[in-house]
C-alpha cells in the first residue's frame, strides 16, 4: 500500500543487510502530499512493534477495516461482492498479457528461487473474506 500511495518503497538499499537494518530501525517517512488518513493507516500497518501494529491486537482485521481511511467502504458489500470495480479489464484468453508491461512479458521465465531439494512448502487454505475468525486462527491477518 505504501508503494501504491507514495510511488516508492518505504525503505530501500541495494544491499540486503542495509535494507534489513533500515526496516528494523528507521522511521517511516511520508510525502507531504499524502493525506493524514493515509499517513495514519500506513503508519499503523508499518508499526515496528507488533503489539502496537494496526490489526495486530484483539480487534484483528476489524481494526484495519474500521480505520478512518476506509470510512467510505461498506465491508458487507465487499464481502458479498456487490462493489462494481471502476475498471473491468477485457481479457481475451486465459494467457492474455495485455495488461502487463512489454518489458516483463518479453523476459524469459525463470523459476526463482530455485527449488530446494527435500523442502516442502505449504500454503495455508485461504478462507473467504467474511470468515475473519478462521483467518486470524491461521495467522493470515
Amino acid at each position: 500500500m505504501y508503494e501504491m500511495m507514495c510511488g516508492r518503497l518505504p525503505f530501500y538499499s541495494r544491499d540486503h543487510v542495509v535494507l534489513y537494518e533500515l526496516i528494523l530501525v528507521e522511521e517511516v517517512r511520508f510525502p507531504a502530499s499524502l493525506s493524514l488518513e493515509s499517513m495514519s493507516l500506513l503508519g499503523g500497518l508499518l508499526q515496528k512493534d507488533p503489539s502496537k501494529r494496526l490489526g495486530g491486537g484483539e480487534g484483528d482485521a476489524e481494526e484495519v477495516k474500521s480505520h478512518v481511511f476506509f470510512k467510505s467502504i461498506n465491508w458487507d458489500d465487499v464481502c458479498k461482492k456487490r462493489i462494481i470495480p471502476p475498471i473491468i479489464p477485457v481479457i481475451k484468453s486465459e494467457t492474455s498479457t495485455d495488461y502487463f508491461e512489454k518489458e516483463f512479458t518479453d523476459e524469459n521465465p525463470e523459476l526463482t528461487p530455485p527449488p530446494d531439494e527435500g523442502i516442502h512448502h505449504s500454503t495455508p487454505d485461504l478462507c473467504p473474506l467474511s470468515s475473519s475468525s478462521s483467518r486470524s486462527s491461521q495467522g493470515l491477518w
